[in-house]
């Protein structure tokens, strides 16, 4: 089940594209226009990038600051882009084909969302750690959960019995257990175990900063959280949204589902993945 998060404004206000409401116990605006958006996202001097307090206690990161911007390209370089397709392509499809299977066995209606999130949490982790048994990933997974209920707190109280308060408990805990695999990586490189080049932690492990000092694990742990908090709900936001304007558009399901096919087509027969070269064909759905 899934609902459009403007619709109730659209219908009683018109699709204006801007919107007046309270979050977070101030008054604000919602900007929705593609125009106003990068109006809004592009002046850096009429709008100040800022965050509610519980954000900035519990997913802060310097790194991704904009006081260290060359750190900030060099650990965002392997995760943006054609880079993530190249690398996890493999990864990410068969997260994906998992999930859909079982969604496809479910006999109750789905919250779409919440399945979602769980995708993109994956993709991140793999992303970042590359292979991880499945015991760690939803152990982190549950802590997250805690963690992102309290992101946006009215009372971020520090005091037993507050949400915010099992947040920071659990973010200790999501810490200790990816510092463990912090100290587990570096055991198996210093034992000439390379392990998998291609995830985020291996390369942050070896890159230097500004100074030309390695990176903390206090740094490497925060970027993870930082990662998962700016990515995976948005991620997972675009996955639902793209599901249910096709399913409320059916002239535009039947093209990107001819596109597919015809992609599908044109795949030798001993080819058994998706490919790069068949997401650039995917022309209908790229706009």
């Amino acid at each position: 089940m899934v609902g459009d998060p403007i619709e109730k404004p659209d219908s009683r206000y018109g699709r204006t594209g801007i919107y007046k409401t309270h979050l977070y116990g101030s008054p604000s605006i919602i900007v929705t226009a593609h125009d106003m958006c990068k109006k809004v996202l592009n002046d850096e001097v009429t709008f100040k990038l800022g965050y509610p307090k519980a954000v900035t206690v519990l997913a802060y990161n310097r790194i991704l600051s904009s006081e260290h911007g060359r750190l900030k390209r060099l650990v965002t370089a392997p995760i943006a882009g054609h880079n993530v397709s190249t690398m996890y392509l493999e990864r990410i499809e068969d997260i994906v084909i998992n999930k859909l299977e079982e969604l496809s066995s479910m006999k109750h209606p789905i919250e779409f969302l919440p399945e979602m999130r769980k995708v993109s949490f994956q993709f991140v982790v793999q992303i970042f750690m590359g292979s991880c048994d499945q015991g760690t990933v939803n152990e982190i997974g549950d802590l997250f959960h805690v963690m992102s209920s309290a992101l946006f707190s009215l009372m971020p109280i520090n005091a037993p019995g507050f949400l915010f308060n099992k947040a920071l408990k659990a973010r200790k805990k999501f810490a200790k257990i990816v510092q463990s695999i912090i100290d587990e990586r570096r055991m198996t490189t210093k034992n000439g175990q390379i392990g998998e080049k291609n995830d985020l932690l291996n390369i942050l492990l070896e890159i230097n900063d500004e100074e030309g000092e390695k990176l903390e694990d206090k740094d490497i742990i925060d970027l993870l959280i930082s990662l998962l908090f700016g990515g995976h709900d948005s991620t997972a936001a675009g996955m639902m949204l793209t599901i249910m304007h096709l399913t409320k558009h059916p002239h535009c399901l039947k093209k990107a589902k001819e596109e597919q096919e015809e992609i599908m087509k044109a795949r030798p027969s001993s080819q058994k993945r998706l490919s790069i070269e068949e997401i650039k064909k995917m022309v209908y759905l790229s706009q």
